[in-house]
């Protein structure tokens, strides 16, 4: 909905969009989102501690750019 503030990326997120653009660039097969999640979450239980923790700092600067931009900001999920 419009005037909606975005929740911030996490370090899952992060890597998401990381790894689904490096499919799209390498890979000439159309995947839908569903495989390509699939996939992404096999690959971020092989990475390595470091590679986690690249992630994860990325997360915490997202989060610290999301409040500079957004301040008072909290999520409020709502009820269906």
């Amino acid at each position: 909905s419009e005037g909606k503030i975005p929740r911030p990326l996490n370090s899952w997120l992060i890597f998401l969009k990381d790894f689904t653009a490096k499919i799209k660039t390498e890979s000439n097969v159309k995947l839908c989102i569903k495989d390509i999640s699939s996939m992404a979450s096999k690959s971020w239980s092989n990475q390595p501690p470091q590679i986690k923790q690249f992630f994860e700092v990325l997360g915490v600067s997202a989060k610290q750019v999301h409040t500079l931009i957004f301040p008072g900001y909290k999520f409020r999920p709502e009820r269906k």
